[in-house]
C-alpha cells in the first residue's frame, strides 16, 4: 500500500461524491458508524505511535506524513457522509460523523504541535513536512468543494471561502465536455504532490486498507456507464442534454454594402 492510494482514491471519491449522495442505495447509518469505529482505532493508532516516536526524527516523520495524507481522505469521506446524512436527516448519523472527524482533528493538532516544537532542531524536515501540509490544506478544500452547495460541511474543510470559489468548476464543469480530462488531471497533480512511499506492515495499515475498501464498495453502481465513465445525476443529465442540442443562434453580420464610402 502506497501513501498515493490515499490520494488516488479521495480524487475518485470527490468526482463521484454526488451519486454517493444522490444514490437511495446509501446506507447512511451503517456509513457512518462504521466511520466512527474506523476513526476511534485509528486515534489510538496514531496516538500511541505519535508518542513513542516524538523522540526519533527518522521514525516520527513518516509517521506524520503519513497521517497528513491519510487526513486528505479522511476529511473528503466524512464530507461525503455529512451531505448523506443532512439529505436523510439522520441526526445521529451526522453527529457520529461530527465527532469522528473531531478526533482526527485532535491528532492533527498534536502533529502540528510537535512540529512547532521541533522546527530549528529538526532543520529542514519539518519545513518539508509544513509544505506537505499546506498542500493538502488546499487540495483538501478543492476536493470538498462540490459538495459546499449541497449540505453542510464546513467541518472537513480548512477554508469553506477557498472551498466556495472552486465549488462552480468542480460542480457544475463535471458535467461538461471536459470534465473528465478536469478530473482526470486533478487526479494526476494531486497524487504528484504526495510522497511516493509504501507503507510498512502494521495495525494502522490494516486498518487503512479496510477504510479504502469500505469506501470503494459505498460507490452506487448507478455511479458508472457500462464503460466505467462517470453517469451524472438525473435532472443534471437531461438538463445537460436539453441545452447540448439547442441550436445556435444565427450569427447577424452587418450589411457592409449599405455603408457610405469615403
Amino acid at each position: 500500500m502506497n501513501l498515493r492510494d490515499f490520494a488516488d482514491l479521495a480524487a475518485l471519491l470527490a468526482r463521484h461524491s454526488l451519486h454517493i449522495v444522490e444514490s437511495d442505495q446509501t446506507q447512511v447509518e451503517e456509513l457512518a458508524e462504521e466511520y466512527w469505529v474506523q476513526a476511534r482505532r485509528l486515534k489510538r493508532e496514531w496516538q500511541n505511535q505519535l508518542d513513542s516516536t516524538v523522540e526519533a526524527r527518522e521514525h516520527w516523520v513518516p509517521l506524520a506524513e503519513e497521517f497528513l495524507v491519510a487526513d486528505l481522505l479522511t476529511r473528503v469521506w466524512g464530507a461525503t457522509l455529512l451531505t448523506v446524512a443532512e439529505r436523510h436527516r439522520a441526526v445521529r448519523s451526522r453527529a457520529l460523523v461530527q465527532q469522528a472527524l473531531g478526533w482526527n482533528l485532535e491528532i492533527r493538532n498534536e502533529v502540528l504541535k510537535t512540529m512547532t516544537h521541533r522546527w530549528e532542531e529538526w532543520s529542514c524536515h519539518v519545513p518539508a513536512l509544513d509544505l506537505l501540509r499546506r498542500r493538502l490544506e488546499r487540495w483538501t478544500d478543492v476536493l470538498v468543494s462540490p459538495l459546499m452547495s449541497r449540505g453542510r460541511v464546513e467541518e472537513a474543510c480548512f477554508s469553506p471561502e477557498r472551498a466556495l470559489e472552486a465549488g462552480p468548476t468542480y460542480d457544475e464543469g463535471r458535467y461538461h465536455a471536459g470534465a473528465t480530462g478536469l478530473w482526470n488531471l486533478t487526479g494526476a497533480a494531486l497524487r504528484v504532490n504526495v510522497p511516493d512511499r509504501i507503507l510498512s506492515a502494521s495495525a494502522r495499515r490494516s486498518l487503512h486498507e479496510d477504510q479504502l475498501q469500505r469506501i470503494l464498495a459505498a460507490f452506487p453502481t448507478a455511479a458508472f456507464l457500462a464503460d466505467g465513465t462517470v453517469r451524472s445525476e438525473r435532472f443534471r443529465r437531461i438538463f445537460h442534454t436539453v441545452r447540448e442540442t439547442i441550436p445556435p443562434r444565427p450569427v447577424r453580420v452587418p450589411n457592409r454594402s449599405n455603408r457610405p464610402v469615403h
